[in-house]
C-alpha cells in the first residue's frame, strides 16, 4: 500500500520531528553536514514546508526571501523517501518554485555541499545552473559548509 504524502506549511510543533529527521540524515555521512548542532535554536526560513507521510515529517524545504530573489534552504529528504518514483523532492521543489513565480521573485539561489552529487543533479534537472560564489548576490549569506552554488532565473 502506498503511503499518503502531504505537503503542508511548517508549524512549530513539527520542529521536534525535523530535528529527529536531521539527526538520522546526518548519520549517512562521515563529515558534518549541518553548520549547527541540534541543540542550537534553528533559523526558520521565511516560507517553510514539510512533507508528511502518515503524519510523520519525512522532508522539508524552505525559502529565505530577499527582495527580488529567494534562497532555497533546508531541502532535506529522509533516505527511504528519496527517488523519482516517490516524487517528494519534486513536489517540494515545485512548491518552492511556484511560490517564487507567483510572488514576483526573478531568481532563486541555493548552496549545497560537494558530496551531495545526487542533489546537485536534481537541482540541475530543475533548471538550476552552477554559479561561482562570487556571482552570488552581495547579501547572500552562504552556509559555511556549502561549496557549490546554484541559480535559477524565473520568467518575468
Amino acid at each position: 500500500m502506498e503511503k499518503l504524502i502531504e505537503i503542508v506549511k511548517f508549524q512549530p510543533s513539527h520542529q521536534i520531528q525535523i530535528d529527529e529527521m536531521m539527526a538520522i540524515i546526518a548519520l549517512e555521512f562521515e563529515d558534518n553536514i549541518f553548520s549547527r548542532t541540534i541543540e542550537q535554536t534553528p533559523l526558520i526560513p521565511d516560507k517553510y514546508w514539510i512533507a508528511l507521510a502518515d503524519n510523520k515529517v519525512v522532508a522539508t524545504v524552505g525559502l529565505s526571501l530577499k527582495g527580488h530573489y529567494a534562497i532555497i534552504k533546508r531541502m532535506m529528504v529522509q533516505k527511504e523517501f528519496r527517488g523519482q518514483d516517490i516524487g517528494i523532492s519534486n513536489d517540494l521543489m515545485h512548491t518552492a518554485i511556484n511560490y517564487c513565480s507567483l510572488n514576483g521573485f526573478t531568481e532563486i539561489y541555493l548552496g549545497t555541499m560537494q558530496q551531495f552529487k545526487a542533489a546537485r543533479s536534481f537541482y540541475q534537472r530543475h533548471g538550476f545552473d552552477v554559479v561561482l560564489e562570487n556571482q552570488l548576490p552581495g547579501d547572500f549569506l552562504p552556509n559555511p559548509i556549502d561549496s557549490v552554488f546554484f541559480k535559477k532565473c524565473l520568467a518575468e
